[in-house]
């Protein structure tokens, strides 16, 4: 399929970025049309839309929901089914250390079935029973506490490594920021901005909004599929972004999209061409 030839409008660049113009031979049988008289202009190609967009990240209300569920199972089963959560999340983490504190509730759980299982209601209770007593109720409050850890956002902030993470990133970033501002050939010597290439240099999560390809801007948190679609599309049509209010100006972003993205977002202008020789 070809594009049926369109003259360029005024102010568009000649044609898309990585599209070579006029290269393709026309089809067997065509008449030939000769480039010299007017009106005679290149096959222009459409604005390079994504097709396939990044792959997204699983949704925070999964893993919300799936908390949620995960105690209701453990609390209102009384501590029986806690073995069942652990192992459902043992096989989705494929976790051993999950595996043997599920194979640990249902040991409990076992143990308190034949314990009770030849129960006289006359007589008193032995120490064995007490004891299957006892681990039901570590399998039901314990198990319900174990479902909630499991959660890494809550793990994350009971523990301070999720807000130790954070501060150790916003750092790198700002060391980052520093390098481009004082030492302006950081930014292709350590390759800032670019998680797309090589390098050793951790910056933080820094990304060049006017350089990375598109896969790297669809991974940009709070960022819907229209959203990403019209972050590449203005930016090959008006050229590179200025400024985080320039990028919210011209693609329409709402305060909560940018609020996360000015942490980690740069705006370096493009390199200047090399200089042609003599």
């Amino acid at each position: 399929m070809s594009w049926p030839a369109s003259p360029v409008p005024p102010g568009w660049p000649a044609s898309p970025p990585g599209v070579l113009v006029g290269t393709h031979p026309p089809p067997a049988g065509s008449p030939a049309v000769p480039t010299g008289q007017p009106g005679a202009a290149p096959p222009i190609f459409p604005p390079p839309v994504p097709t396939r967009l990044p792959p997204r990240r699983a949704p925070r209300w999964l893993s919300v929901a799936g908390t949620v569920l995960g105690l209701a199972a453990a609390i209102l089963s009384f501590g029986f089914l806690t073995w069942m959560v652990l192992a459902v999340y043992a096989a989705w983490r494929r976790s051993w250390r999950t595996t043997l504190a599920a194979a640990c509730y249902l040991a409990l759980v076992v143990g308190f079935v034949a314990a009770f299982a030849d129960l006289d209601a006359e007589a008193e209770a032995t120490d064995l029973e007490l004891l299957s007593l006892l681990g039901l109720g570590v399998a039901w409050l314990g198990g319900a506490l174990h479902v909630l850890l499991l959660d890494r956002r809550v793990w994350g902030v009971v523990t301070g490594q999720r807000s130790r993470r954070a501060e150790n990133r916003r750092v790198l970033r700002e060391q980052a920021r520093f390098l481009l501002h004082h030492h302006p050939a950081a930014r292709h010597d350590l390759r800032i901005g670019r998680p797309d290439l090589p390098r050793t240099f951790d910056d933080g999560g820094l990304i060049d909004l006017n350089a990375v390809p598109e896969p790297v801007i669809g991974t940009l948190p709070g960022l819907s599929p229209p959203q990403y679609q019209q972050v590449i599309m203005d930016r090959w049509l008006r050229g590179p972004y200025t400024s985080m209010e320039d990028l919210a100006a011209r693609c329409l972003l709402p305060p909560t999209v940018t609020d996360a993205l000015r942490e980690i977002l740069v705006f370096l202008p493009p390199p200047p061409p090399p200089d042609r020789p003599a």
